[in-house]
Formats: C-alpha cells, sequence, structure tokens
C-alpha cells in the first residue's frame, strides 16, 4: 500500500507471490511508485509481475520477463525479456542472491553516467561497475580483467593508453599499467577504456587491429580457446 513516494532501484524481485500473485502491487492513493535499474520477473501465484490500480512509472534501465510493469524502450528499458538470472545461492555478501547468466541482458545495460552506477555497490557489496557500464538489478557479475601475454613474454598494449577510435593496439613489455589490462566480455569482445579491439578488414592475412567503440559486429567478436589463443 503506497500512500507517499516509493522509489525502487538497482533491486532484483523474482519469483513472489501474495495474495495478488504479483511481484509489486501498486495500490495508491498518493505518489506513483517509480522502478528503476531493476529485475521484475517469475511472479508466481498465476499473477502478473506488476498489478494496482496506479501504473508502476519506468525510471530507467529495467527488465520485465513479460509487459504488465508497462517498460519502454523509451526509457531504455526492456519487456518480454528474459534477465536469465540464477537460482537463489549464496554467492557472497551477508545475503542470498539470484547471479546472472554470463549473456544475460543485464550486464552493462546501464551506463556509468546514470546516478547509483558509478561508485555504487550491488547487493554483495560489489563496486559498480565491473565493466564500461553497470548491470541492471541487485547483482554486478565480475569479469575477470587482466594482461594478454603472448611471444616472448610480451602484452598486448593500447598504445599510449588512447582511448580515440583507431588507436594502435601493439605489442609491448609488459608494465601492468591499464592500457594492458583487457576484460574478455562474455559476448567475445576483447576490452579496454570500455572500447574494443577491431579488425579493421574483417579477417585476411596481416590486418591490422585498432582501438575502437564496441558495436557488436563479428570483426569484434573473439574466441578464447583452451590452449590461450585468441581467435577473430
Amino acid at each position: 500500500q503506497n500512500f507517499g513516494t516509493a522509489m525502487i532501484s538497482w533491486s532484483t524481485l523474482s519469483g513472489n507471490s501474495s495474495q495478488f500473485g504479483a511481484n509489486l502491487h501498486n495500490e495508491t492513493t498518493g505518489t506513483p511508485m517509480t522502478v528503476s535499474d531493476s529485475i521484475v520477473t517469475d511472479a508466481l501465484g498465476g499473477g502478473t509481475n506488476c498489478s494496482g490500480s496506479t501504473a508502476v512509472t519506468d525510471g530507467g534501465y529495467n527488465i520485465d520477463n513479460g509487459t504488465s510493469c508497462g517498460f519502454t524502450a523509451t526509457s531504455h528499458s526492456k519487456s518480454s525479456t528474459n534477465p536469465d538470472l540464477g537460482a537463489l545461492a549464496s554467492n557472497g555478501g551477508p545475503t542470498q542472491t539470484m547471479a546472472l547468466a554470463a549473456n544475460s541482458p543485464a550486464l552493462n545495460a546501464v551506463p556509468a553516467a546514470v546516478a547509483g552506477c558509478a561508485g555504487g555497490t550491488d547487493q554483495r557489496g560489489v563496486s559498480r561497475p565491473q565493466g564500461p557500464a553497470c548491470d541492471i538489478g541487485a547483482y554486478e557479475i565480475v569479469i575477470p580483467t587482466g594482461p594478454i601475454k603472448g611471444l616472448a613474454g610480451m602484452c598486448v598494449d593500447d598504445f599510449h593508453s588512447g582511448t580515440a577510435n583507431g588507436n594502435i593496439i601493439d605489442i609491448y613489455s609488459c608494465n601492468g599499467t591499464a592500457a594492458q589490462r583487457w576484460m574478455f566480455a562474455p559476448n567475445g569482445q576483447l576490452q579496454v577504456f570500455g572500447k574494443c579491439i577491431d579488425d579493421t578488414r574483417f579477417g585476411g592475412n596481416g590486418t591490422k587491429l585498432q582501438l575502437w567503440t564496441c558495436t557488436g559486429a563479428t570483426n569484434q567478436e573473439w574466441t578464447h580457446l583452451s590452449n590461450g589463443e585468441y581467435v577473430l
């Protein structure tokens, strides 16, 4: 019963039931309930994820695996979308959480500039963001980052820590700097400073690699083989 201002953010609401059969029920005579940066999914009891006499206000960057919450693409939210949550489990921190799968649509979906992202933490106390942006909901997936070493112990390097599109990707003595701390994202991208290693010609011997805005295209989609190689 919401008789004032209700704000829900950076939360995961899943598998709940009540006499209304909903994860969120907004029966209000006051200010509507606003939901942001949150996952609302898998309501039990035969009901919908959101219900009540007043619609939930979409504060942006939400996921609903149905359509009852009224989330819209205009607010950067996603309806009819499976967030790929794990079962409630001990994933670190003082309380149990539902972990995100490595290919969850919640991954890196909230820009760092959004309030509560950069400098915030998830339910476990893990700092946000772990990637170039924050994950929707109460759980921030941790993706390992580190150097990529090759011949003669040299490291893959972002030349002079440049961040402009077209910056050179080279091989350099391993020095532990941020220019050599690569993140291998679940979608196959090799990222540094929020940008990707990009194959300028989509394959072919002698193709030069560069730093470029991550586009999701196949010329940025790498496979990490068991022998340590990264193959495009």
